[in-house]
Parts: structure tokens; C-alpha cells; sequence
């Protein structure tokens, strides 16, 4: 039995870059569909459109980081907005502070 566009299962394929100044030690990325080099979506998969988003993690003089996390998706199918956007407010606010807790683990420090 097939799932509703709604429902359906979804991937995208992603292309990322970075970059990291010496100097100041702010670190960006940013990430967007690469769909057309990607293998075809397998069956009962919707393929998302567009899935785009950057980072921006800058040392503040406090000892703490600013973050800026912008995202954006067109999830394909028919989903209307409001769904999207409950998704990404239940997803983004535990992400987050995900990040925060890796942030303060001394394992994930990188050696000076």
C-alpha cells in the first residue's frame, strides 16, 4: 500500500562547503540540493526539491559562540506550510541544544 504524498518517505542529496578564518576563528557553511548528481530516488521515495541552509559559528570574546543556523526546504509532494513549519520548530530548538552540549564535551575540542 503507497503513502500519501504527505506521508511519503523523503531524501535529497547535498552539497557542502566551508570555511574556516585563521585569524578570527569564525566558521561558515553552506549546504544546498545536488539532486542532479544524485542516483534516481528508489521507489516509494519522494525526492525534496530544494533543501538549502548555512552555518555560522563565531568566538565570541566571553569564551562563548554565536550561532546562526538559516534553512530552507521544499519538501516536494503536497505538504502544506503548516506542517513544515511545526516540523521545524519541534526540530530546530533540540538540535540546537544538541549542538550546545557537543560544544561543551572537552572530547569534541579541537587541540590548540
Amino acid at each position: 500500500m503507497s503513502q500519501p504524498p504527505v506521508l511519503a518517505r523523503r531524501d535529497y542529496a547535498a552539497k557542502t562547503s566551508y570555511w574556516i578564518d585563521a585569524e578570527t576563528g569564525v566558521y561558515q557553511s553552506r549546504f544546498e540540493t545536488a539532486n542532479a548528481a544524485a542516483p534516481p530516488a528508489p521507489s516509494g521515495v519522494e525526492r525534496m526539491r530544494e533543501v538549502s541552509g548555512s552555518w555560522l559559528l563565531e568566538p565570541l570574546n566571553d569564551g562563548t559562540t554565536h550561532a546562526v543556523y538559516t534553512f530552507h526546504t521544499d519538501p516536494g509532494g503536497w505538504v502544506p506550510t503548516f506542517l513544515v513549519n511545526t516540523q521545524t520548530a519541534d526540530t530546530v530548538p533540540p538540535m540546537m541544544r544538541a549542538l550546545e552540549k557537543r560544544a561543551r564535551d572537552p572530547t569534541w575540542r579541537l587541540p590548540r
